[in-house]
This record gives C-alpha cells, structure tokens and sequence, in this order.
C-alpha cells in the first residue's frame, strides 16, 4: 500500500539464482521456504521472553506491529498457539502513537540507607521496622513526582501516585520491584509487600525462601498524568465487501497461487468483518489474514485476527 516502486523481477531473479536452483526449489516454493525460516525464528524469539520467563504465550494475545510484523502474525499465532492477534490501526508507526497517545509517567527512585535496609525474616518480617523513615522518604519523592506533574501541566485530578520498591534476599545482586500501592505505609503493609516478593520470586524463579531475610534496596514512586482518551465510535456488525479494491494472486505454501482479496484499511471501520485469506492495504503495513483466520475490526479501530470456526 506503500508509494515505493518494487522490483518484483529483480526479486524473483535473485531467489531463483541464489536459493531456488541451489536447492531444486521453484521461486515461490523458495520465497515461501525463507518466510517460513523468518517465522520459526520470530516464534523462538517470542518463546525467550515468554516461556523462558515462566509465561504460557497460549493464555495471551500477539499484537503485531511493525512494517512486517502484521505480515507475519497469523502464522506466529499458529506455531505458538495463540489464539488472538491484534493489529493496531497504524502498526508501522505504533510506537510514535503511543508516544503522544500514552499516559504522562516518570518514576523517582531513592536508594534505602543500610540502617532502614534489612526488613528482618520469617513470619516476622517487617514487624520490628520502623516505617517513619520509609513514609518520610516515600513522602519527598511523591512530593518531587507531583511537582514535575504540575510542571508539565497536568490537572491535579489527573494526577496519580503508585508507590513501589525493590527488594531481595540477602546477599542476592539483583531486585523484584513489588508494588505498595498508594497511601501512607503501614507495618501491616510493609509485611504484605513482603508477602508480594516471596510470591512475585516464586512465579519468576518456581521458588521463594519463606524465612531468607529481605533486603529493601530502593523506594520508588511513580507519577502518571492521564491524558484525554479519544472516544471509539460504536462498532456495528458489517460486512467489509464495500472496502476490498481488487483481487492478487498471493502464493500461500500448501496451497499454491490463491485470488486474494485486497480491502483498504481506511475504509474498514468497527463491526466489520471478513474472512481469510485477504491483505489488507495501508501505507504503513501490510497486514496479511491468511487461510483460516477471520479478521474483525474491533470498537478502537484495532484488526483482531482469530482462526474460523468450522
């Protein structure tokens, strides 16, 4: 959809020359081999930050962003098990989207002295402490958080304090940031973040150590401006037929050559739905709905990919 002319016989003259004669493969089959080794490779990647940080990629959803990335998504859903992939309205700019459509945020970090550190063990953790100490600092970094809210403008009703710290066990190198919440600390809160470390370590790890004495390393606040949210139209069910501009074969491995309907993103609106295979035509991404998977336009203008029913 983009406006850069491609060389689509230089492209096929350079697949057959350096990989399809080489391995008695037709161009297509070639061209489909190389995505193919391009989506194991993107699905291993996913499973590192997923599977290898104790997370089931099957109870989540892939959003797909990126000038490639929705090209790829339906197939990453496949090899991994994901039932759901969300393709935002402008994925080839997303992260400049949410730049200016995100939430104000900045967190202040002070370290603990050695003296309020050691959170005690056991049970017992966190009763003998003093918290004034604690409260007096968190109480100066909320007070910096709000005055850099002010600066930048943000109503005092949009203004929102989540306190944090970062803890461990002892003679650990590194720290779990566990949640406090808002309001002034408390022992019984002390002792329940406590609790939220032993239970944050083991999900991460599949192990926590009940009576290891706990450090606490840092305190943090975290300042968040809410900005204006834009307000979704209503999605109404519909057909897409009105959006699609024309039909491209596409070659899909397994299937060969198939007539593909093309549909223009900017004519897609919420409520509306349409079956794969289909491509979808936008400047900044071209999203690909494969066989199998239906595509709904949902009430923020986001493509949900799914496999069909039947």
């Amino acid at each position: 959809g983009g406006e850069l002319p491609l060389d689509g016989a230089a492209a096929r003259a350079a697949i057959d020359a350096r990989v399809g004669r080489r391995l008695g493969l037709g161009v297509e089959e070639a061209a489909a081999g190389i995505v193919e080794i391009i989506d194991n490779s993107m699905a291993r990647a996913i499973r590192t930050v997923s599977v290898g940080r104790g997370h089931d990629p099957r109870r989540f959803a892939l959003v797909a962003f990126g000038g490639a990335g929705p090209l790829h998504a339906c197939r990453l859903a496949e090899l991994l098990e994901i039932p759901t992939v969300i393709i935002p309205p402008r994925p080839g700019v997303l992260s400049t989207w949410g730049l200016l459509d995100t939430d104000m945020r900045a967190t202040f970090v002070r370290t603990v002295g050695t003296a309020e550190r050691h959170l005690g063990e056991g049970p017992a953790a966190a009763r003998g402490v003093d918290v004034k100490p604690l409260e007096a600092t968190w109480g100066e970094l909320e007070a910096q958080a709000r005055a850099w809210l002010d600066t930048e403008e943000i109503p005092r009703d949009r203004q929102r304090f989540e306190r944090s710290a970062d803890l461990r066990y002892e003679h650990q190198s590194f720290e779990l940031t566990c949640p406090l919440g808002e309001g002034a600390v408390t022992t019984a809160r002390l002792a329940e973040l406590t609790a939220t470390f032993h239970a944050e370590h083991r999900r991460l790890y599949t192990y926590d150590l009940p009576d290891a004495p706990i450090e606490l390393v840092n305190l943090r606040v975290t300042a968040i401006g809410a900005l204006p949210r834009r307000r979704a139209p209503a999605a109404q069910a519909a057909g897409a037929s009105h959006a699609m501009t024309d039909r491209r074969p596409v070659y899909f491995r397994g299937t060969g050559f198939v007539a593909t309907p093309c549909y223009a993103r900017g004519a897609l609106a919420p409520g509306m739905s349409f079956e794969g295979p289909a491509i979808v035509t936008q400047d900044d991404s071209a999203p690909l709905v494969a066989p199998g998977f239906r595509a709904r336009v949902d009430d923020a203008d986001n493509i949900l990919l799914e496999r069909s029913r039947g």
